[in-house]
């Protein structure tokens, strides 16, 4: 009994924190940590560990804010709160206590300077973010810019600073690349968020337009990823040829999903919200490995 109620304890945590969101954000940060320190340091976990944590409790925050839509949408209302499973003010004291130890960490990781990126990213997503996702179906542009707090996070602890331009590509990077990932959800979730009272892009565009909208924002942070060498950032000539290659094979996965997409059986959106996923994941590898490539 007890191990059975242990281990549906970890799994309501990790449905709440959507922990894959703050893994993938942890990630980013030990790369911009790496291209910062030119190598790896057991020095980058603290930062990794200390946005893990804040990612976990924003996104726990969230979903105490989303808590009442969420429960009349198919895709959310078995989350933790919705579902019943747990108390709003129970997610709240959990979500409160995560970001405080993250920020906490960031704090002693970097100092002054990550607290206040840290808690930028913060407000940007559970404050701008949220409150613009309830009046335009737009807000997804505005709210990527939390995608680019966890790597400059990493820069600054290695100890570089904000001024060096050699970082701005990596940011604009994971800022550009969440909003293709999201968009992609909505082509199978839209009329669910239109339900449950958001306004969503699925409304403004027909299906072939959202598509063709989508592809935009692919290339661009394809391209984006590839101009990093110019700004220093970058220095293998190895991790640039990874990155085209990755960037060919994205491009080309997404055009071939979107222009013949599987039958629309629940779930048919998630081969290309995985092809999204993987991509940024072997960026975050090339980046990394980008020091030892050289």
């Amino acid at each position: 009994m007890t191990l059975l109620f242990l281990r549906d304890s970890v799994m309501m945590a990790l449905h709440l924190t959507k922990f894959k969101i703050p893994l993938f954000a942890s990630f980013s940060t030990a790369a911009g940590f790496v291209l910062g320190r030119r190598g790896w340091s057991q020095e980058m976990m603290i930062p990794m560990i200390g946005v893990f944590l804040l990612g976990s409790g924003a996104c726990g925050l969230n979903q105490f804010q989303e808590r009442e839509r969420d429960r009349l949408m198919e895709r959310t209302k078995g989350r933790p709160i919705p579902s019943g499973r747990l108390e709003a003010i129970s997610a709240l004291k959990i979500s409160g206590t995560l970001i405080l130890l993250g920020l906490s960490l960031l704090a002693f990781s970097a100092g002054l300077g990550s607290l206040g990126f840290g808690l930028f990213g913060l407000l940007w997503y559970n404050g701008v973010y949220f409150y613009l996702k309830k009046r335009t179906a737009f807000a997804a542009v505005v709210g990527s810019l939390t995608g680019g707090v966890p790597p400059l996070l990493g820069w600054m602890s290695a100890g570089r600073s904000l001024s060096d331009w050699a970082i701005w590509p990596i940011i604009l990077f994971f800022c550009l690349w969440q909003i293709p990932h999201f968009w992609s959800l909505l082509l199978e979730w839209g009329r669910d968020y239109e339900r449950a009272g958001w306004p969503s892009i699925h409304s403004r565009f027909a299906m072939d337009q959202l598509r063709r909208l989508i592809m935009v924002w692919v290339f661009a942070t394809a391209t984006v990823a590839l101009i990093a060498p110019l700004f220093g950032a970058v220095q293998s000539c190895g991790t640039l040829m990874g990155l085209f290659i990755s960037g060919v094979l994205w491009v080309g996965g997404v055009y071939r999903f979107l222009a013949n997409p599987p039958d629309r059986g629940r779930g048919w959106s998630t081969p290309i919200t995985r092809i999204h996923s993987f991509y940024c994941l072997a960026v975050m590898c090339f980046l990394s490995f980008d020091s030892f490539l050289s």
